[in-house]
């Protein structure tokens, strides 16, 4: 999670590495999983939350 804050120094590149992967479509389906425990469905919502801040921040 820390590598995705926004705000953090290497966040952008950490950010696109998982964009790049395809892990915000893995990280969905935890936060929408009947089964996945509650501590992993708030993890995924975070680091989601952070992916899309990162997708509006305007490239340098």
């Amino acid at each position: 999670m820390q590598f995705t804050i926004p705000g953090g120094r290497h966040a952008t590149h950490h950010a696109g590495l998982l964009q790049n992967a395809g892990a915000s479509r893995v990280l969905r389906a935890s936060a929408a999983s009947a089964s996945a425990p509650v501590e992993t469905k708030m993890y995924a919502r975070i680091i989601l939350r952070n992916l899309e801040h990162h997708q509006l921040e305007p490239s340098t």
